[in-house]
């Protein structure tokens, strides 16, 4: 999808097409950057993390670089990597933009922001988001029970979207609400703690997983992937107690 964009949107506009490679080719993509003179690259994480590790070894002269990344969370420290070794001019995230909204609703669609109880929610309080209208699916092919639970028969399609709407039609998605971690009245997010370890250097992607197990407890796991050393559960905390997060509980089993 997000390829397919990236070709419209250049074609559209005049612009010329450099497929480097057939497979995916750190060092032939940034070459192709050097030769033809790009000025615009499209690429997940996954992607420049491996073009950021390829030019601190061939170090080559790329100036004025925009580019747009997206498909999953990128951490802090690789975009801090991503415009030093890319010498990049513009970067945007599209996976989620931490500073800006997603906008206003387009024409022709309804939208509300409901509560637990399926009631709505004053502006500006987080709820769940709900979209009608001509873009929302008929159904779950085959699955007529996955499809009650979240589209009604009065069109109002649950997206499952943490989300706040503001008085002047502006949102912010906040996460998924299957994501979120629920103590007692608590509501915990892990994309808090995975941003958090995610300014650390040696740690390239993290990813908090909420296991339900069939017992009483409930648990936390934490997968952190880091560049040529062993991250201890210990060093961690050590960063966590570092910037006086209060969320160091969810590194723990609880109740």
């Amino acid at each position: 999808m997000y390829a397919l964009v990236a070709i419209i949107g250049a074609l559209c506009n005049n612009s010329t097409v450099v497929v480097p490679n057939y497979i995916c080719d750190s060092g032939k993509i940034l070459n192709a950057i050097w030769k033809e003179k790009c000025e615009i690259i499209f690429g997940m994480p996954k992607l420049f993390m491996e073009l950021v590790s390829k030019q601190r070894e061939i170090k080559l002269d790329i100036k004025n670089l925009i580019a747009i990344t997206g498909g999953m969370q990128c951490t802090q420290e690789l975009l801090i990597q991503m415009k030093k070794e890319l010498g990049l001019r513009k970067l945007q995230d599209k996976y989620e933009d931490n500073i800006g909204t997603v906008g206003c609703l387009t024409d022709h669609l309804e939208t509300k922001v409901i509560d637990n109880e399926g009631k709505l929610v004053p502006f500006g309080t987080p709820g769940e988001l709900c979209i009608r209208g001509y873009s929302t699916m008929m159904g779950y092919w085959g699955d007529e029970e996955q499809t009650r639970k979240v589209l009604g028969s009065d069109g109002w399609l649950k997206t499952g979207d943490y989300f706040i709407l503001e008085s002047n039609g502006y949102g912010k998605i906040i996460g998924r609400i299957s994501d979120i971690i629920t103590k007692g009245t608590e509501k915990i997010f892990p994309k808090e703690i995975e941003s958090l370890l995610g300014t650390f250097p040696s740690i390239e992607e993290v990813y908090i997983e909420y296991q339900i197990n069939t017992g009483v407890k409930k648990c936390v796991l934490l997968f952190a992937f880091v560049k040529g050393m062993i991250l201890s559960l210990l060093k961690i905390y050590m960063i966590i107690v570092k910037e006086e997060c209060l969320l160091l509980k969810l590194l723990a089993t609880y109740e």
